[in-house]
């Protein structure tokens, strides 16, 4: 063992029982050591930040699906008004995370309760905005054209537990209050098992 030859060869005192060759194969040893320390501590501080690089691409990715699963949510109540009533008890503005879909969410969920929208009117409150280009979006994707049948189903369930999820794990994060805590950590469980449909 190479740390336990070093400590003998430093405890001994000025009895040097040790010839030169035996001196220099611990003073070797002893390099190699201090490489091979070196190389880890080396590759400990490269690894740090691609780690902090994945955890950020991860991060980034998480936010792109949400931003995602709500501009659709927005396109298809836009597209078909009355996709409102399935979610109006469940779905809130405020589970919107991102401001301009919050907004958005805010005047077209007025409008849906009526049972019609005004795509045109809605986007004349976004013309001063530098994101009016994501704004217009929402209202002219056509969901109809890209899916039917049971992929519209899952692809609607999914959207609305994705949106709900996000917004109560951000409420959770923030929460302090432990019976607060405890009512969003139902609603989750709920949510799990969330059973909502188109027809």
């Amino acid at each position: 063992n190479i740390v336990s030859d070093l400590y003998r060869y430093c405890v001994q005192g000025s009895t040097d029982s040790y010839s030169e060759s035996e001196r220099n194969t611990l003073a070797e040893s002893l390099q190699k050591l201090v490489r091979a320390k070196g190389q880890t501590i080396t590759q400990t501080q490269t690894a740090k930040p691609i780690t902090r690089e994945r955890k950020a691409t991860r991060e980034e990715n998480v936010e792109n699906a949400i931003r995602k699963s709500q501009r659709l949510l927005l396109t298809w109540i836009s597209e078909e008004p009355e996709i409102y009533r399935k979610i109006e008890q469940l779905v809130t503005p405020e589970d919107f995370t991102v401001d301009l879909y919050r907004r958005i969410a805010e005047r077209l969920f007025a409008q849906a309760k009526t049972g019609s929208v005004n795509a045109a009117e809605l986007l004349n409150h976004f013309l001063e905005e530098d994101d009016y280009a994501e704004a217009a979006q929402v209202f002219q994707t056509r969901l109809k054209e890209q899916l039917d049948g049971r992929a519209r189903e899952v692809a609607f369930r999914e959207t609305v537990q994705k949106i709900k999820m996000h917004s109560l794990e951000s409420a959770l994060r923030s929460e302090t209050d432990l019976a607060k805590i405890q009512k969003l950590v139902v609603e989750k469980q709920k949510l799990q098992h969330l059973n909502i449909s188109l027809s």
